[in-house]
C-alpha cells in the first residue's frame, strides 16, 4: 500500500478535542488483503476522532457500495452498506483483550493506523446470505434450474410402485 493510501490519524500534534477525518477505500485497498471477501468497493469511512489527556475516542461512520456476486444466483449484485462503530483507544502498556472496542496503544505512539480497524468493519457489515432483495431480481434461468433441482416433478415417481424386495421382507413376519 503506498503511503498516501494508507490509513492512519496522526495525533502527536492533534490538540486535545474532536477531530475529522475522510478516507475513501476501492478496491486497490482490498487486493493488499489476501482472504478478502470484498475485491470490487467503493466506500467512503468518515472518522471522528477526539483526543483527550490520556484515551481517545473514535467514531467510524461507513458506507458505500461493494460489488459482488448473488449466492443465490450467482449474478452481479451491487450491495450497500451503511454502519457506524465507536471505539475507545486507551495509551497503555498493557494488552487489553476484554473488549473488541477497546484498542490499546503504547505510549511512544505517534499514530493510529486505521487500516484493520476499517478493513474488518467493513467485513462486518456484510451480510452473511449476500442475495437480491426480491428473488424477482434474481437470473430467471438460474432460479428455473434450482427449483428443478429443488423439487422435482412428482409425475415422474410413481408412488404406487414398490420394490419387489420389500415384498419379501414384509412375508417374514
Amino acid at each position: 500500500m503506498k503511503k498516501k493510501d494508507k490509513l492512519i490519524i496522526p495525533f502527536e500534534g492533534l490538540k486535545e478535542g474532536i477531530h475529522e477525518f475522510d478516507f475513501h477505500v476501492d478496491q486497490e485497498f482490498f487486493s493488499n488483503f489476501e482472504h478478502s471477501i470484498i475485491e470490487n468497493a467503493e466506500i467512503d469511512v468518515f472518522v471522528t476522532f477526539e483526543k483527550k489527556t490520556n484515551l481517545f475516542l473514535l467514531h467510524l461512520d461507513i458506507n458505500g457500495v461493494v460489488n459482488t456476486e448473488c449466492d443465490r444466483c450467482l449474478d452481479d449484485l451491487q450491495l450497500e452498506i451503511d454502519g457506524e462503530q465507536n471505539f475507545v483507544i486507551k495509551v497503555t502498556e498493557k494488552s487489553i483483550d476484554d473488549d473488541d472496542h477497546i484498542i490499546a496503544i503504547s505510549p511512544n505512539e505517534q499514530e493510529l493506523d486505521l487500516t484493520h480497524v476499517i478493513y474488518e468493519n467493513i467485513h462486518l457489515l456484510m451480510p452473511i446470505k449476500i442475495a437480491h432483495d426480491d428473488i424477482e431480481d434474481c437470473n430467471p434461468e438460474i432460479i428455473k434450474q434450482l427449483n428443478l433441482v429443488n423439487h422435482p416433478d412428482e409425475d415422474d415417481e410413481d408412488e404406487d410402485e414398490q420394490d419387489p424386495r420389500w415384498d419379501a421382507l414384509k412375508k417374514i413376519k
